[in-house]
């Protein structure tokens, strides 16, 4: 009986006392309408509630780009100068591994701009995730605050302080 007793006073708002209090994760589900079109639309409110966004990973296209261009424009006059054109056959000779050369640095760029987002995804976001969803809001003066669920005090056990 205790256990419940302390959920309810955690779910009271501090602000402004009221009991009007979900936990920010289903503040956030019940404001996202989701209309017979299937498109959503997000109010200010749950803007206001969303979770941390992961950063984009789509790394990989502009990865290969960068590879592919740099061996690209190493590599063109190369081609040119094969073709048997007059014109295009007067650009200098480069090796292959002025190609290669490009290609890795194409390769290096990429994991510059890479590895950070992976590292935030892997790393800090679950924190991020755990932390927005231990909180909860007032849905009459909209005041955020950070709780203890009550399954979690349960599996430390017992009621934290």
């Amino acid at each position: 009986m205790e256990l419940s007793h302390q959920t309810h006073q955690e779910m009271q708002c501090p602000s402004c006392r009221s009991h009007s209090t979900q936990t920010i994760e289903v503040a956030y589900a019940q404001a996202v309408r989701v209309g017979d079109s299937g498109r959503e639309t997000v109010s200010r409110f749950a803007q206001s509630l969303a979770p941390p966004p992961e950063r984009d990973e789509k790394f990989v296209p502009g990865l290969v780009a960068c590879a592919v261009l740099g061996v690209s424009f190493i590599t063109l006059p190369e081609i040119l100068n094969r073709t048997g054109i007059p014109a295009l056959s007067n650009l200098p000779h480069l090796s292959w591994k002025i190609a290669a050369m490009g290609c890795t640095a194409g390769w290096i760029v990429g994991l510059l701009i890479a590895i950070p987002r992976i590292r935030f995804n892997v790393m800090k976001l679950p924190k991020l995730l755990e932390q927005w969803r231990n909180q909860a809001v007032c849905r009459r003066c909209g005041h955020r605050w950070q709780y203890t669920p009550a399954a979690k005090q349960v599996r430390n056990g017992g009621l934290s302080e």
